[in-house]
């Protein structure tokens, strides 16, 4: 069975800084936004 109602999707996502930016972008743009996102912190 294939859920393609996103509206009701509750996701977290856990990624690194570098790969995050890209993740997001695309699930921005196949309209799905995740409901908590951790990343580490940028370096100095």
């Amino acid at each position: 069975m294939k859920n393609t109602d996103t509206d009701n999707l509750n996701i977290a996502f856990f990624g690194t800084p570098e790969v995050a930016v890209y993740v997001l972008e695309g699930l921005e743009k196949g309209g799905i936004l995740p409901s908590l996102i951790i990343t580490a912190p940028d370096k100095p």
